[in-house]
């Protein structure tokens, strides 16, 4: 009998010794060393203080020096939150001041246009496993908040003509707009900003929704595809994404 056959006949107790084994194990799993609770709380933020400081040293002195050197432009008090974010291809790529983003993080591009650009604005935030794919054009305002898992590309990555997709055929340059989300834009979890977008200062977008239309200024927009809400901040929108 292999290893593997034995440990699959005490997950199935089909005998008396697999029985006792098996209850053995999960005895022996649900076991815990009592400790004294005061000394593990200090071991505890032990550990939290020796992390941060890691992280910290990590951010000055390794990630952000190759953050900046990789960047055409970063500004004034970036930080970077547990590691480096990707920049893949020949993207070129400007940081405003006061930009916070976090290391698992996507910055990608499309080989059909010569020079694509991805702007990001002062005091804005970039959150976890955030993924921007600019063909030619992504920016991204003063003060907007992106929250983690939001995709904003302005291409569909590949072309729709079956021959040229199969044959690894960039997607046509024709089928590349640009991406605008204005200052104090706040897009929420996991949401799809796709091409040729404009939302507007203040907008916000609500968690899973994907954008296919612009969406007006102070306003809320929300769904699959993503519709005009209401108003916010007093302001009249315009009752809808425009078409």
């Amino acid at each position: 009998m292999s290893i593997e056959q034995a440990i699959l006949t005490i997950k199935r107790q089909d005998s008396a010794l697999a029985r006792f084994l098996y209850r053995t194990a999960k005895a022996c799993r649900s076991f815990h060393v009592p400790g004294p609770r005061f000394l593990f709380k200090l071991l505890y933020y032990e550990r939290l203080a020796r992390l941060n400081v890691w992280h910290h040293l990590m951010r000055f002195l390794y990630y952000e020096p190759m953050f900046r050197a990789r960047c055409d432009h970063v500004g004034r008090r970036l930080t970077l939150i547990g590691g480096i974010p990707q920049i893949a291809g020949h993207l070129k790529v400007f940081v405003g001041d006061d930009v916070t983003m976090h290391g698992v993080t996507s910055f990608v591009t499309t080989k059909a246009a010569d020079d694509p650009v991805l702007e990001i604005g002062d005091g804005t935030y970039v959150g976890y496993q955030v993924t921007v794919s600019a063909g030619k054009r992504v920016t991204i305002g003063k003060h907007c908040l992106i929250a983690d898992r939001v995709l904003i590309a302005d291409h569909d990555g590949h072309p729709l003509d079956y021959d040229r997709r199969v044959a690894g055929c960039p997607v046509d340059t024709e089928d590349i707009h640009p991406v605008v989300l204005e200052d104090g834009v706040w897009v929420g979890s996991r949401a799809v900003i796709l091409k040729g977008v404009t939302i507007g200062r203040g907008a916000v977008i609500g968690a899973n929704s994907v954008v296919t239309k612009d969406v007006p200024p102070f306003t809320l927009a929300a769904g699959c595809p993503a519709r005009v809400i209401r108003s916010l901040d007093g302001r009249n929108g315009n009752g809808g994404a425009k078409t």
